[in-house]
């Protein structure tokens, strides 16, 4: 016998209890006619739809004998799955409707579709790890995985395919402040923050690691400049305190830089040997002392190989008519000799000396007797000084050097 179904009674309720995850229905069947079908095998089949839309996202069926009373009693997620997975089910995330189709012999009938209300949803609480405690919401026991299905490594995971206006996490400072990430453990109230900080000059942008116990530790400038233990370098690299690069056991590779204490120099690696660097690096902080109270001034300058020369200005007046142009004078130290030439300044009445055709090599920052001679290129009697470096008094010194002795120190 053909039969159409004309209404179906359903009570639905959710167990409390955690071994059941499926939700209890109930239904009393009847005919088109109002009689009940009674002691009767049928299929019931429910679809559960999700959004507006009504996506199917699960489907099962129920093959069920009715009772003398019509009375169908099911679980809806414990049928023959036919479609779709009811345990990862969003019940949070959107709404669901429920869909009921009943088949007593002649085919399933379309019983119609309602919108499941507070009482399901029980079931994504149960299901949901987060615990909502006043303001904030938090989680003691499960991991995390953003932006992919699996298991995450570690207690939480990030996947995205990131660029530079899409990265996997952002950090937003709502004020003119840094955004800081920090680093603790057990041992005591310590920590670690990096922290990125934008400002309208470029200069002032910071990226830093701070330690709770030392402060700054690595400051590094929008422009490009990185400082350690300096929280504004001024150089490509500024380093407060001391700075180690290698050692005489080093491994070299071709542009490794190491610092040889036993000659005092600083050295690179050209890939087959090791090369002193150029004294520019320390003589840029040399001093010069002990010129005498006549000298006025004196500048280094540097040659690619390490050599340096030096220029000394004297307050001496000279008798430009006794000196033939051209004349020269000695430097010599520890690291060999070097000639220059003598200029005149202000008509004579000031002596410049200074080594720009030949230079001295020597070890940088060494300290000892450095000795200028003064000689004239055409034998004696080549230079008329009015006022000794010493004494101030003596005029007309003719033929014989004028030496001044004068340390050179870092």
């Amino acid at each position: 016998m053909k039969s159409q179904i004309l209404k179906l009674l359903a009570i639905l309720f959710i167990s409390a209890g955690f071994a059941q995850n499926g939700i209890n229905y109930k239904a009393i069947i009847k005919d088109n006619l109002g009689n009940v079908v009674a002691n009767q095998s049928i299929t019931i089949q429910f679809n559960i739809l999700e959004g507006l839309g009504m996506t199917n996202v699960y489907s099962e069926n129920h093959t069920v004998n009715t009772d003398a009373n019509g009375l169908a009693i099911v679980n809806i997620g414990e049928g023959s799955p036919l479609s779709g997975n009811y345990g990862t089910i969003g019940w949070a995330g959107d709404q669901h409707f429920f869909n009921v189709q009943v088949d007593t012999g002649s085919g399933l009938v379309d019983l119609g579709t309602t919108e499941f209300k507070a009482v399901p949803y029980a079931l994504s609480s149960a299901d949901n790890p987060w615990i909502k405690n006043g303001s904030y919401i938090y989680n003691g026991t499960e991991a995390v995985a953003l932006g992919f299905s699996g298991p995450p490594t570690g207690k939480m995971e990030i996947r995205h395919n990131s660029g530079i206006p899409d990265p996997q996490l952002t950090l937003y400072e709502d004020q003119n402040d840094y955004s800081r990430l920090s680093f603790a453990n057990s041992n005591g109230n310590y920590f670690w923050t990096i922290a990125g900080y934008n400002n309208p000059l470029l200069d002032n942008d910071r990226l830093n690691f701070y330690n709770s116990r030392l402060g700054d530790i690595v400051s590094i400038t929008g422009d490009g400049k990185v400082g350690i233990r300096e929280f504004n370098p001024e150089q490509r690299l500024d380093v407060n305190g001391k700075l180690r690069i290698g050692d005489d056991g080093l491994d070299a590779t071709e542009g490794t830089m190491r610092y040889d204490s036993a000659s005092g120099n600083f050295e690179g690696y050209n890939g087959s040997d090791w090369e002193q660097l150029n004294n520019e690096v320390c003589l840029t902080k040399a001093v010069v002392t002990n010129l005498g109270y006549m000298a006025l001034s004196y500048d280094f300058s540097y040659y690619q190989d390490g050599r340096f020369g030096i220029t000394v200005d004297f307050n001496i007046r000279v008798d430009t008519s006794t000196v033939a142009l051209g004349s020269t004078f000695t430097l010599t130290g520890a690291g060999g000799s070097a000639t220059g030439t003598i200029t005149f300044l202000n008509g004579g009445s000031r002596l410049r000396f200074e080594s720009t055709n030949t230079f001295l090599s020597v070890a940088p920052c060494f300290s000892g007797g450095m000795t200028l001679t003064i000689s004239g290129s055409g034998g004696s009697s080549v230079l008329d000084l009015h006022g000794n470096p010493i004494d101030g008094d003596l005029d007309g010194m003719y033929g014989g050097d004028f030496v001044v002795t004068f340390d050179i120190v870092c």
